[in-house]
């Protein structure tokens, strides 16, 4: 009898404690859409942040006691790995990316795949995988809800496009490499401006270059707080959008992006 109660909370004793880690809240949301709340699971940081974060030794230990750190190999994701393996060796390091192509930019790999909704679906196989074999009871749960996602990402992508193809869309400047993929999957024309301030001469030519490839947009991040963009946008008369890859909602966040280039933004 008491064998079969210690069999029965095994489970119990196996999740108690915290058995996913991730880095962010973006990350956060592709990891419960398969997992829901079959799992524990706890974040490094409540938002993102590309420096990675002090960690006491107390909060590494806690840490390193999960089962698997699922990431994308953000910069500082690899120092978090680093540091997290060093005191559990065991602890299983998943990049979820795995296996996904990736665009280079100057001989660097661009690591932003889940900007593309058809990306995700690989994302997603890559947790599936992982949870099933850390949590075989579960199996048909994680299934179900691996199958709902997909169908819910073919959706928005469905959906995006029927958008597009009912807007005339127009060029857009952007500072960064962030929507590199999304330009990719969808044909969007961005054309790419170094962070700087325009020169007086340089006006001219910039406003022709700008009506002959019918720019009407400047793409920033949303936490880009340099005010260079407002030169770009007055002396070209285009529109400023501001978008956040990180945002913890991905869904509501990409239909969010295609408000935007697609409508007139506030600056």
């Amino acid at each position: 009898m008491i064998k079969i109660v210690l069999l029965l909370l095994f489970p119990f004793f196996l999740f108690s404690k915290n058995v996913l880690l991730v880095s962010f809240p973006f990350e956060t949301y592709f990891i419960k859409q398969i997992s829901n709340d079959l799992i524990d699971l706890t974040q490094i940081s409540n938002t993102y942040t590309p420096i990675e974060k002090e960690l006491s030794n107390a909060s590494l230990k806690r840490l390193s006691k999960s089962k698997i750190y699922f990431h994308f190999g953000l910069d500082s994701e690899k120092n978090y790995a680093k540091l997290l393996s060093e005191i559990n060796p065991d602890l299983k390091i998943v990049n979820m990316s795995s296996g996904i192509k990736k665009i280079k930019n100057d001989d660097k790999e661009n690591l932003y795949v889940w900007t593309d909704p058809l990306l995700v679906r690989d994302i997603a196989k890559n947790i599936y995988e992982e949870l099933i074999l850390i949590d075989p009871m579960n199996k048909n749960n994680y299934f179900n809800n691996y199958n709902r996602f997909l169908n819910k990402l073919d959706n928005e992508f469905l959906k995006i496009k029927r958008q597009l193809y009912s807007t005339e869309l127009s060029g857009i400047f952007v500072y960064d490499e962030n929507w590199d993929y999304l330009a990719k999957r969808f044909r969007l024309d961005l054309y790419k401006k170094e962070k700087r301030y325009i020169k007086a001469n340089e006006i001219n030519e910039l406003a022709s270059y700008t009506v002959k490839n019918n720019i009407k947009k400047v793409l920033i991040d949303k936490n880009d707080k340099n005010d260079l963009v407002y030169t770009l946008s007055n002396n070209t008369n285009t529109q400023i959008v501001r978008h956040d890859i990180f945002d913890k909602s991905w869904d509501k966040n990409l239909n969010n992006f295609f408000d935007s280039i697609t409508n007139t933004p506030n600056k």
